[in-house]
C-alpha cells in the first residue's frame, strides 16, 4: 500500500473510507472508476473491493452484502485449519468449533449460513448435534453438512435421519469442501473469482 497526493492507493486504486456503522469492520474502500460490480471483500486487510460507474461516488454503489458465514465444527487441529483456511481464502467468514456443544452454542448465537459438522467430537457427537439443531426453531433452516471419517454403511443414512442436508466422507479435499459449500450457498466461479448468483450489480 502506498500514498499518492495524500490518499492511499493499492494497485493503483484509491482507498476510500467506508463505514457500515458503529463497530463495522471495514475500514476501507478500493474505488476504481472503470467499471461497475463488486468484486470482492477481504477480511483480513479490512477492506472491501468495490467498482464505480465514471464519475460516480461511494453513495451510488450498491449495496455489499456481508460474506457468508461457515460454523466448521471439527476437533482434529490439522483438518480445521486446513479446511478454514481455503474457506477464508474463497471469501468465507469461519465460525470455529471444537465440540458438539460449542457448536451448537455458536449456531444459535451466531446463526451462520451453513455448518460443516464432524460426526466424532467430544461431549456431544455430531449427529446428536445436528438433531438439537434441527429441533430449534432459530437453526432449524441452516444448512448443516456432515463431514466425517464415519464410512461405514449406514452412516450416510443415519446422518441424513439426524438432519443433515448434505453428507462428505473423510478424506475431503479443500477443493471437494469448498466445492459443496458454494452449491449449498448458491455460489458461482466467475472468471476464477467467487460470485453469487443474488448479486445483481
Amino acid at each position: 500500500m502506498i500514498m499518492a497526493q495524500g490518499r492511499k492507493t493499492f494497485q493503483g486504486v484509491v482507498l476510500t473510507p467506508c463505514s457500515e456503522g458503529p463497530g463495522s469492520p471495514l475500514g476501507a474502500a478500493i474505488a476504481d472508476p472503470r467499471a461497475n460490480g463488486i468484486l470482492a471483500h477481504g477480511r483480513r486487510t479490512r477492506f472491501i473491493v468495490a467498482y464505480l460507474p465514471p464519475g460516480g461516488s461511494m453513495s451510488q454503489t450498491p449495496d455489499i452484502p456481508r460474506p457468508k458465514t461457515v460454523l466448521l465444527v471439527e476437533d482434529n487441529e490439522d483438518n480445521r485449519f486446513i479446511y478454514a483456511t481455503a474457506l477464508r481464502y474463497m471469501g468465507y467468514e469461519v465460525i470455529e468449533a471444537v465440540s458438539g456443544t460449542q457448536g451448537i452454542e455458536q449456531a444459535r448465537t451466531r446463526l451462520p449460513d451453513l455448518v460443516l459438522m464432524d460426526i466424532s467430537i467430544p461431549d456431544v457427537d455430531g449427529w446428536e448435534a445436528t438433531i438439537v439443531l434441527k429441533a430449534d426453531p432459530l437453526t432449524r433452516a441452516i444448512p448443516i453438512i456432515a463431514v466425517t471419517a464415519h464410512v461405514l454403511p449406514g452412516d450416510e443414512r443415519r446422518s441424513m435421519e439426524a438432519g443433515c442436508d448434505g453428507y462428505l466422507a473423510k478424506p475431503v479435499s479443500p477443493a471437494t469442501l469448498i466445492a459443496e459449500v458454494d452449491r449449498r450457498l448458491g455460489r458461482i466461479r466467475v472468471g476464477g473469482r467467487i460470485g453469487e448468483r443474488e448479486l445483481r450489480v
